[in-house]
């Protein structure tokens, strides 16, 4: 291998690899492989498909021309080559299109796939169509193969039978039965469907792309996926925090070329009386006159330009797209574009050039949320104390944000609104975590015999589970299955935070060795966040 890109692929493909003598390279064809570690759908912690090692795939050859000293390699993976290594990993795909009576995509509407069964009706899953009216499901042979019976595979061959119910502006505007999922061309699919639902429901006047629209936070609808509290409607409560997608569509003008500008504000909500507390969340509804326009984002791809004879180009926009009062006018942002010798031209984005993509705005919520308040309780010179709870306790942090879309000559007005979600739960503090050993309070290289107390602290307005873990070099050697040593999870309760205590663990029947305690502790935020793992290193002689 003469190198490697330092860096995953980025969310539009693009990569980087650089290469230099010590390489080895001598000039000639590159093989160029990729890796892929996960797919679009895959939300697994492990790898590819259902928990497998990574793929390696050749993709093709690259050859530098001339005295070139950098070059591009631009692939697309044919269709038939992605639907084997679909098949090869176990996934199945589902790419559809909804359309009104009139052809028009339907930005926004709600698509659920389902497999008819003899005894049940699988859900396969869920998806909300993009600005074209375009959706994406993947799902695994477990979300159509459930059965009330676990002995009895109802899927004797092939795939799932599909069939299709979308909900649009909070109405089913297409409405399938079982007995389509039984028509010919909808049994036993392969891994890869593709399908076209038009509605005789809903009649479209004007293009979707002329219709400004907030549908999501990453791919929750914020009509529907969020509960009244703030949290996420799947039943797991979860969170948000760092850079969050806001999605949706905005056009570049109105119907008659006026410009327009689109903005988030954001308010958060109070306790009666003014001041944080842990034990409730803040009740007390904000104010227009509390909302703020957010102007700290981080870097968002908004689009791609197109132009004939050049490459397509990925659009973003960042801190230096926002006017002061937090407006985003993509009408007119100049953008670079290069053709596929190299030649770079600089062009004004239009409606004639640009294709939306679903992300509005990735805001930044460590600007809208405080400094954490809580802190380990420390003696006198300055070590954490034992069996200490944090206090204060970090606070639930619960936000009101509004979009909202005006021509970009208009002055703008902190009431008008093109989306309001009343409650979001943006959270961006540390997990409170710490271990110790007794034993080792006086002097951190004392051997260990007999017993050990473990001390332990583990705190989060929102934890997931916490547990605590004795190690070696070969793995486990203590964990809750055989000491006292804690080992909790999270049980549907907002108020579920954690713990704190001692627990005697015996290792008289260790060898001598190196051990560590690990405590391992997670959060409910969405995406997933790996746990904090604050350890301590003893030794048995």
């Amino acid at each position: 291998m003469i190198a490697e890109s330092e860096e995953p692929a980025g969310e539009d493909g693009s990569y980087e690899v650089t290469f230099g003598e010590e390489s080895g390279y001598e000039g000639g064809p590159l093989q160029v492989d990729i890796r892929l570690t996960h797919l679009p759908g895959d939300d697994s912690e492990d790898g590819v498909g259902l928990g497998q090692d990574a793929v390696q795939l050749t993709v093709g050859y690259f050859t530098f021309e001339g005295e070139e000293s950098s070059g591009e390699f631009n692939y697309r993976m044919p269709e038939n080559f992605y639907c084997k290594l679909l098949e090869s990993l176990g996934r199945w795909v589902i790419c559809g299109h909804v359309l009104s009576e009139d052809d028009e995509g339907l930005a926004g509407a709600e698509v659920q796939a389902l497999d008819a069964d003899v005894s049940q009706d699988d859900p396969i899953g869920t998806a909300t169509t993009n600005s074209a009216g375009r959706f994406l499901i993947y799902y695994t042979k477990d979300d159509f193969d459930d059965t009330p019976v676990s002995f009895v595979e109802l899927e004797l061959i092939g795939g799932p039978d599909c069939y299709f119910k979308v909900d649009y502006a909070g109405q089913r505007i297409y409405d399938e039965d079982q007995a389509d999922g039984r028509q010919q061309g909808r049994e036993n699919r392969g891994h890869c469907t593709c399908v076209t639902l038009r509605s005789e429901e809903v009649r479209v006047d004007v293009d979707p792309e002329d219709t400004p629209v907030w549908t999501s936070v990453y791919e929750f609808d914020i009509r529907t996926d969020l509960t009244s509290e703030g949290y996420t409607a799947d039943g797991n409560l979860q969170v948000f925090g760092g850079a969050v997608p806001l999605r949706g569509n905005v056009p570049l003008t109105t119907s008659s070329d006026d410009p327009l500008k689109y903005r988030f504000l954001a308010a958060a909500w109070d306790w009666p009386g003014g001041s944080p507390t842990a034990s409730t969340p803040p009740s007390v509804l904000p104010s227009k006159s509390d909302f703020r326009p957010v102007t700290d984002i981080a870097r968002t791809r908004v689009g791609t330009v197109i132009k004939p004879g050049f490459n397509p180009e990925p659009v973003y926009i960042d801190d230096d797209d926002l006017d002061p009062d937090g407006f985003v006018t993509l009408q007119g942002k100049s953008v670079e574009i290069q053709d596929p010798s190299g030649s770079t031209q600089t062009v004004s984005l239009s409606k004639d050039n640009f294709v939306h993509a679903l992300d509005l705005m990735r805001i930044n919520t460590r600007a809208l949320t405080p400094d954490p308040i809580a802190e380990f309780q420390r003696d006198g010179d300055g070590d954490v104390l034992a069996d200490q709870p944090p206090s204060p306790r970090e606070p639930v942090r619960r936000y009101r944000l509004r979009f909202q879309v005006f021509k970009e000559s208009a002055t703008p007005d902190k009431g008008t609104d093109d989306g309001t979600l009343d409650s979001i739960v943006f959270d961006n503090t540390p997990i409170m975590a710490y271990v110790d050993l007794e034993q080792l309070a006086n002097d951190l290289c004392a051997e260990i015999s007999g017993s050990v107390d473990v001390e332990y602290t583990a705190d989060h307005p929102h934890l997931k589970n916490f547990d605590v873990v004795i190690k070696d070099n070969a793995g486990t050697v203590h964990d809750d299955t055989d000491t006292s040593l804690p080992d909790q999870e999270y049980n549907g309760s907002t108020s579920f935070r954690g713990g704190h205590g001692t627990e005697n663990v015996d290792v008289s029947g260790d060898d001598p060795c190196a051990y560590e305690v690990i405590l391992r502790a997670r959060t409910r935020h969405h995406p997933s966040r790996g746990p904090t793992t604050p350890n301590i290193l003893y030794r048995i002689c």
